[in-house]
């Protein structure tokens, strides 16, 4: 029986490649929200129904995919990129396949991604953004409306970050210090569903893609209304992901 998948241990989280019946030669990275996890040989991708049928969709289209547990809400700290660089280097190490790698990340997985996007632009073939996190500090004040909320973020950049309040404050002012530097030849495609985003369009989102299209950079945002799962995304982020290969499929 083919081998579909294969688990294995960095810093301590577990990760996963799946691996394809007719691979393709591309690898996909996955950098999941604040809800997503990998342990016990599981993870959201599997356990989430319409998750798992997203990832299978990819995978019939010759895709291996990596991700890994990422230290829970890491707030795109140091820790987290580190880990996300490390299960890069293992996928393309143990597997068959092309050097430049394509990017998924949801929510606040964005933040690896505009980090990647600065540090690693040769290493990108694209980078899909679903819902994403991109502006610490619009997140900031949006969850000050709501002591709880405020509380309950601040309280996840300090496990994040530590107690320091300059290097929370730092942690705060990067990502959107980011766009300016973020690669400008790196194709970003972003997807954000109104309403079922915890990152707001106005605060994340838009300004970010504004900002590519003032420097000239590639991107696209596609925005929809409620009532779309998972599913809806695989022919869009298949083709999106397709036309940015030049390499013929093995």
């Amino acid at each position: 029986m083919a081998v579909t998948e294969r688990y294995f241990q960095l810093e301590g989280e577990e990760a996963v490649v799946h691996l394809p019946e007719k691979p393709n030669g591309f690898l996909v990275l996955i950098l999941g929200d604040a809800n997503h996890y990998v342990e016990n040989k599981t993870s959201l991708w599997h356990q989430h129904p319409d998750r798992r049928r997203f990832i299978d969709a990819l995978k019939e289209e010759g895709y291996t995919l990596v991700y890994s547990n990422q230290y829970g809400k890491h707030w795109g700290n140091d820790e987290a990129y580190r880990l996300t660089m490390r299960t890069i280097k293992h996928a393309l190490k143990t597997e068959i396949l092309n050097g430049k790698i394509h990017v998924f990340a949801e929510g606040m997985g964005a933040l690896i991604a505009l980090r990647m996007l600065v540090q690693q632009p040769d290493l990108l073939r694209s980078v899909v953004l679903y819902n994403p996190c991109l502006d610490l500090e619009a997140y900031r004040r949006h969850e000050k409306s709501n002591l709880f909320f405020y509380k309950r973020f601040m309280k996840e950049l300090k496990g994040a970050y530590g107690e320091d309040e300059e290097t929370i404050e730092k942690a705060i002012a990067l990502p959107s210090s980011l766009w300016a530097k973020t690669c400008p030849e790196t194709m970003v495609r972003i997807f954000h569903c109104v309403f079922q985003s915890t990152f707001p369009l106005e605060q994340h989102s838009r300004p970010f893609e504004e900002g590519r299209k003032e420097r000239g950079a590639p991107v696209e945002l596609t925005v929809f209304l409620p009532g779309k799962l998972w599913p809806d995304f695989v022919g869009p982020v298949k083709r999106f992901l397709a036309s940015h290969e030049q390499l013929t499929k093995m």
